[in-house]
């Protein structure tokens, strides 16, 4: 006759934590708190949810008293199983959150260090003229663009019969250019303008494998 009634336990063990939401006028647990105009939400295996005059609470099984206990199915192996997975749980999303933060923090930070730098280089870019030695993946070999003037004709005292003739030439000079936008029409010999600020050095090997160590910009704008 044992398994019968064991299972009639259980069926109202059951029943009990099925039954719907039910109405407490007062509720006191057995540290001697009280919650007044209590409705009993959820029932979880470690504990009762509760609303309550001044709120909400979860409150564990070994703070109710023993009718509530037996009432509702208290098991505490159930229970501290429970109570294990939820704060498992818990653990994850706070870590999920907390990688959700430090990314964001991360790239706050970057995006505040690029905006600085990309100022700190606007103010300081001048305007340039190169000639191009070479095109790479990774920048581009240029000399300085040298401007000459000189003029032809001659004077009549008023200026007239006088004109200035402007040439260039390629610059001695190496350097190395980085950040210049690349295009079909980017080749050796071509001029390029625009504004450029001192970045540091660049070391390369040339053709016969000597290291060279240049000036370095960066192409700021136009």
């Amino acid at each position: 006759m044992k398994a019968p009634i064991a299972l009639l336990a259980a069926t109202l063990t059951l029943a009990a934590a099925q039954d719907p939401p039910a109405k407490l006028f007062t509720l006191t647990t057995t540290a001697g708190r009280t919650y007044s105009g209590a409705t009993i939400t959820k029932v979880e295996p470690d504990g009762l949810r509760v609303t309550h005059e001044s709120g909400t609470a979860k409150i564990p099984f070994e703070k109710l008293p023993e009718e509530l206990r037996i009432k509702y199915g208290y098991d505490p192996a159930k229970a501290a199983e429970f109570k294990k997975k939820s704060e498992k749980k818990l653990a994850e999303q706070e870590h999920t959150i907390q990688s959700e933060l430090d990314q964001q923090a991360r790239e706050a930070a970057a995006k505040a260090k690029a905006q600085g730098n990309a100022a700190t280089l606007a103010k300081a870019a001048k305007q340039e003229a190169f000639i191009v030695s070479s095109v790479g993946d990774d920048g581009l070999l240029v000399n300085r663009v040298i401007v000459r003037e000189s003029t032809v004709g001659n004077s009549n005292g008023n200026g007239s019969g006088v004109a200035v003739r402007t040439s260039r030439s390629r610059g001695t000079a190496s350097f190395f250019v980085v950040g210049y936008p690349h295009d079909d029409a980017l080749a050796e010999d071509k001029i390029i303008t625009g504004k450029f600020a001192e970045q540091g050095s660049y070391t390369f090997e040339d053709d016969q494998g000597i290291r060279h160590t240049v000036e370095k910009f960066i192409y700021v704008s136009k």
